[in-house]
């Protein structure tokens, strides 16, 4: 039997995630005592062994401004890279790619 934390683990979703899913039935659980109350339990084998791969939700559209105070532009955001310690988002924007600060995006 697994945790609530486990599932969510395996499953790739978070805990709240998982409590959605045993109370609308989608995911057998046992309520079983716990040392704050009861618990839910999850049977092993209800769940995979590994988590599914993340869902892959690029390109999206976005508007982007490309110039403090600028009008805004319509772009696919494409990616994100690290430079330093500071992400960025990359926007396809007229069909070039641009390095953009997420504060920009909307």
């Amino acid at each position: 039997m697994l945790t609530i934390e486990e599932a969510a683990h395996r499953l790739g979703v978070s805990q709240s995630t998982v409590r959605r899913l045993i109370k609308a039935g989608k995911l057998p659980a046992e309520l079983t005592p716990g040392p704050y109350g009861p618990e839910y339990r999850i049977p092993a084998s209800a769940v995979p062994e590994e988590a599914p791969p993340p869902a892959r939700k690029l390109p999206r559209p976005v508007r982007v401004q490309l110039e403090r105070g600028g009008p805004l532009h319509a772009g696919l955001l494409i990616g994100w890279r690290l430079e330093g310690r500071r992400a960025v988002a990359l926007v396809e924007v007229a069909g070039r790619p641009v390095a953009v600060d997420p504060m920009r995006l909307y």
